[in-house]
């Protein structure tokens, strides 16, 4: 496992493997073909801002993503893949405070033997508020393999608002 501590900063990543990543004000993320199964955890302090853009071609792995945030924080995870061979994505989002924008957008392709599953959780603390919940998941099939999206909202207030399209 690494840990990376990063605040008001650009980085690019590859192949780290099992990061726990803190973010501190605003952080600009790009990985780029990452060839290992892992395990993300990102945790977002208060008054931050994520924009995580991740791109893997020939994506066969399984990666499982938790992503904490905290009050007035603002998460876009951006995330394009080829998939060739069968692939897992997992992705869990904890609100935990208020005024968080979280925006999550997962694009693939499928060909050849390629087939995904996706799972995408978001769970939203009880008795917060002015939260906002985005996911947009869509697989474009190029063959005749099976793909799964499964979307998951755990709200417990009744002052957020929650989409998810596939």
């Amino acid at each position: 496992m690494t840990t990376l501590f990063l605040k008001d900063e650009e980085k690019i990543i590859k192949d780290i493997e099992n990061p726990v990543i803190n973010i501190s004000g605003k952080v600009i993320i790009k990985e780029i073909n990452s060839s290992k199964d892992n395990n993300y955890i990102i945790n977002l302090e208060e008054n931050s801002t994520l924009e995580y853009i991740k791109k893997d071609n020939n994506f066969f792995n399984r990666i499982n993503i938790i992503i904490n945030a905290s009050s007035n924080t603002k998460i876009n995870y951006n995330y394009a893949f080829e998939c060739l061979k069968p692939c897992k994505i997992n992705i869990l989002t904890n609100l935990n405070g208020n005024n968080i924008k979280n925006n999550i957008k997962i694009h693939g392709v499928t060909s050849k033997c390629g087939s995904s599953y996706i799972e995408a959780n978001a769970i939203v603390k009880k008795d917060t508020i002015n939260n906002q919940v985005l996911e947009e998941i869509k697989i474009l099939k190029l063959n005749n393999e099976e793909s799964i999206i499964k979307p998951n909202l755990q709200v417990s207030t009744n002052n957020i608002m929650a989409s998810h399209n596939t």
